[in-house]
C-alpha cells in the first residue's frame, strides 16, 4: 500500500519522491548541513521504522556524536507509539 505523508494525503512513494526529498535539502545536501549542527539535539528513532531505516538513524548518530539518541521498540512515530518513553526522554533532554 502507498504510504501517506503526515496524513495529508500526499504520497511519499512514487517517481517524484526522490527529487522532492533532495530539493528540500538544498544544493549542499543533508549530510553537509547536518554535520554543522551545533545546537543541542535529541533524536528518537523507532527500531521497527519502515519509512526511515535504523541504518540511517545510526548514521545520523555517528555524524552527531554530541547529540542524544534514543532507539525505541516501535515504528516511525515514537511520540504516538511509545508516548511515555518519548515524553520522558524529552523531559530529561530539556532539563539539562
Amino acid at each position: 500500500p502507498e504510504v501517506l505523508l503526515c496524513g495529508h494525503g500526499l504520497p511519499v512513494t512514487g517517481p517524484e519522491t526522490p527529487a522532492a526529498v533532495e530539493e528540500a535539502h538544498g544544493d549542499d545536501g543533508f549530510w553537509t548541513r547536518l554535520a554543522g549542527l551545533r545546537a543541542p539535539a535529541l533524536f528518537v528513532w523507532g527500531r521497527k521504522d519502515q519509512l526511515v531505516s535504523l541504518a540511517f538513524a545510526r548514521h545520523v548518530r555517528d555524524v552527531l556524536p554530541a547529540a542524544q539518541h534514543l532507539e525505541l521498540d516501535c515504528g516511525h512515530v515514537p511520540q504516538l507509539e511509545r508516548p511515555r518513553a518519548t515524553h520522558e526522554a524529552m523531559v530529561r533532554f530539556l532539563a539539562r
